[in-house]
């Protein structure tokens, strides 16, 4: 037996996974995401100076997550079923009413045997910024966020050992103001362990307008000034310390505040 590495088709692979996943897709206008996390680097990857493929380890974790989504969103019946059952009415059968058959000429291309993934919400908009929430759960009637990660646990499995991330936590609210709830649930799959931890974030209203207008919006501002002015934001205030570590941005940060310190002792 021989087995030799195949990079031509590893290549192949991940730009699939590119595609698929749109991973290095420019999006448009401001998202939620954009502001929640470091706005410097956020202003990089719109204004076009940062152009360099998304690693392809954080592709690999990018595609758990979209399997993950998929995977605990779940099945519903498809609208075929309800179809199947208006025709069995009529049916005295007891069987057959109560087990109707899937319509054979179904025309929904994800609908297999009467059934459909469930899809996650539609994005919207909040004072010109646009969000995506994962899931709503029409059970519980609740909107939730659902994560992997590859954080240690605490032993009592009730929070990552190094606190539930900041940009979590942000998200979370934003999603909440957005939609004018005050609960959200949070869904972690640690990939390690392969466990599945589920808790519900409750806000008050107090809480969730302070966040919004004193956080979010002025940060939305900030990116917008940036983007129009094709100056960023000024690096290192917008960002928590960590965000830095391994960023591809973080070059370009470095030479903008060295190019502010030149021009600033020349006078220009």
């Amino acid at each position: 037996m021989k087995v030799t590495p195949n990079p031509e088709r590893r290549a192949k692979l991940l730009d699939n996974a590119r595609s698929v996943s749109n991973v290095d897709t420019q999006r448009e206008g401001i998202h939620l995401s954009d502001l929640t996390q470091c706005v410097t680097k956020s202003f990089w990857s719109k204004y076009g100076k940062h152009k360099e493929k998304t690693p392809d380890k954080t592709v690999m974790f990018f595609l758990i997550g979209l399997g993950l989504e998929k995977m605990l969103r779940g099945i519903k019946d498809c609208p075929c079923i309800e179809a199947s059952k208006a025709e069995t009415e009529k049916v005295t059968c007891t069987p057959c009413r109560l087990f109707p058959p899937h319509s054979k000429t179904c025309i929904v291309a994800k609908c297999v045997d009467g059934k459909v993934p469930v899809e996650a919400p539609e994005p919207d908009e909040k004072d010109g910024i646009l969000y995506s929430p994962d899931h709503w759960d029409d059970e519980f009637n609740m909107f939730d966020e659902m994560k992997s990660t590859r954080m240690g646990w605490k032993k009592d499995a009730t929070e990552p050992s190094k606190g539930w991330p900041i940009e979590w936590v942000r998200r979370i609210m934003g999603y909440c103001y957005a939609t004018g709830t005050t609960k959200w649930g949070l869904d972690v799959f640690l990939v390690i362990p392969a466990e599945l931890q589920v808790v519900d974030f409750e806000f008050s209203v107090e809480e969730l307008e302070e966040f919004w207008l004193g956080f979010i919006i002025p940060r939305k501002w900030a990116l917008i000034e940036a983007l129009e002015s094709g100056v960023p934001p000024t690096p290192y205030e917008y960002n928590e310390d960590y965000e830095c570590k391994n960023c591809e941005a973080a070059l370009m940060c470095e030479n903008a505040v060295l190019m502010k310190e030149l021009m600033e002792k020349t006078g220009e």
